[in-house]
């Protein structure tokens, strides 16, 4: 004992990193686990603290969350400085424990990207919706926005493969999972910092029970394999599709099921199997290979007979998430044809009228859309419909927190009011559109309050 006390002087006194480093990747945890790690188009974001843990078999507690996680991993780094500084009962345990605090702080980044790649698959999927959204509605502003970190066209996004779900999560996530990273380098690495008193040599004693080590290698396995396993299964399903053998693409698309619940709720998937059914079947109509034919009309630019299709299904499936995900991907298709609120005087008001019907059955199916009540607010704006525009913005604020988008709407609401002789509540929302704009993107505001327009 007297001699574990003499080495743990020695190693205090010369390398203060081995205290510091620890504690300064706990402070470092404790700070990812504050901060947001996700940004949602539609200006929400999302902590740790906001995140569940689901790794594959839908079981999801809301105090089961990356915060929880995070603070863990900095408890655990606290305990390695507090175990260098002094010691205490069962210090030995903790002192030298870099590596293993190292592996845990990178725990959560890890576990993060493989629920959003692998599992969450409707979480990502709304992501990608909202995503859209914003896209769609940023070009009627009139005016440039911030650009996006990676570009993106609004109907090119695809969460259907690991790829474009990677674009769409390395857009929409925060500097924040990089703190963890940070803090797994600077304790596995830490020999770059300190030069360790060697100690003294111990006899080595070999592991009986190697056992258990394989017991919990399978147990991850089974624990993290699920999600894995489905997506092999839906490659293989749609590599059968591609080589005409529908029978098989369908039991491998049950057995992707199986692995992954959360494929239910997401529509590439009943298009696969839409695709199966309707080339087994064709004859034999259902949700699936009627969803299967509006995709396919809406790939070749054939928009109407892809609503026409999908109106069949929405009927009697109108609150499934990936019915309802469809629908508005082709009503936005619709409204977006004709081109609204661009191109020259004569012919805007044309093309406002043809895209009113479709924004209006869109509001009508998602009142959450923020496009759809942005560009129906516009519209009405156009056409002179003041009071319409207020209503449409002022439902459209109620969803959407992107200040980007809350500072265009308080402009046209502030329009519609001048429209309506209300002049002083104007000048009050163009103040306030304006100061949602500090780095003047808004240039309608602006002019519109200093009188140029």
């Amino acid at each position: 004992m007297l001699a574990s006390r003499q080495h743990w002087f020695l190693q205090r006194s010369i390398h203060p990193f081995q205290i510091i480093i620890p504690a300064v990747a706990g402070c470092l945890m404790v700070c990812a686990s504050i901060l947001p790690w996700l940004h949602d188009s539609l200006g929400e974001n999302y902590s740790a603290w906001r995140l569940p843990i689901d790794i594959g078999w839908q079981f999801r507690v809301g105090v089961v969350n990356y915060g929880v996680l995070c603070l863990c991993c900095a408890v655990f780094a606290f305990l390695v400085a507090y175990a260098n500084w002094k010691p205490f009962t069962s210090s030995d345990y903790f002192a030298h424990k870099y590596i293993a605090a190292g592996c845990l702080c990178i725990l959560p980044v890890a576990l993060f990207l493989f629920q959003y790649l692998c599992v969450d698959l409707q979480g990502i999927a709304q992501l990608g919706q909202h995503k859209i959204q914003a896209l769609l509605y940023q070009q009627h502003f009139g005016y440039a926005t911030p650009q996006e970190r990676i570009s993106i066209k609004p109907f090119a996004l695809n969460t259907s493969t690991v790829l474009g779900r990677l674009v769409l999560l390395a857009d929409q996530i925060t500097f924040v999972p990089l703190l963890p990273c940070l803090c797994s380098w600077m304790l596995i690495d830490y020999r770059r910092f300190i030069k360790i008193v060697p100690r003294r040599a111990e006899p080595r004693t070999y592991r009986r029970h190697t056992w258990l080590f394989s017991v919990g290698i399978c147990m991850l396995v089974v624990a993290f394999g699920r999600a894995p396993a489905s997506m092999v299964c839906e490659y293989e399903a749609r590599a059968a599709l591609a080589a005409g053998n529908y029978a098989n693409a369908l039991s491998l698309l049950d057995g992707a099921l199986i692995l992954n619940p959360a494929l239910d709720q997401v529509a590439y998937y009943h298009i696969d199997r839409g695709q199966a059914l309707y080339l087994l079947h064709p004859d034999q109509q259902n949700s699936e290979s009627r969803t299967y034919l509006a995709f396919a009309y809406r790939e070749q630019g054939d928009y109407l007979d892809s609503y026409q299709e999908l109106l069949a299904v929405w009927q009697t499936n109108r609150t499934v998430p990936w019915v309802m995900d469809e629908m508005t991907l082709t009503l936005e298709r619709l409204a977006e044809f004709t081109k609204p609120l661009n191109g020259p005087p004569i012919q805007r008001p044309e093309n406002d009228d043809t895209a009113l019907p479709w924004v209006q059955l869109l509001t009508q199916i998602d009142p959450n859309n923020v496009y759809g009540r942005y560009v129906k607010g516009r519209i009405e704006y156009d056409l002179h419909n003041y009071t319409a525009c207020i209503a449409e913005m002022s439902a459209s604020i109620q969803v959407s927190q992107d200040t980007n988008f809350q500072s265009s709407a308080y402009t046209y609401i502030a329009l519609s009011d001048a429209g309506n002789g209300d002049y002083s509540d104007e000048r009050i929302l163009l103040i306030r559109a304006i100061g949602l704009d500090p780095y003047y993107y808004n240039n309608t505001a602006r002019e519109e309050l200093s009188g140029l327009r």
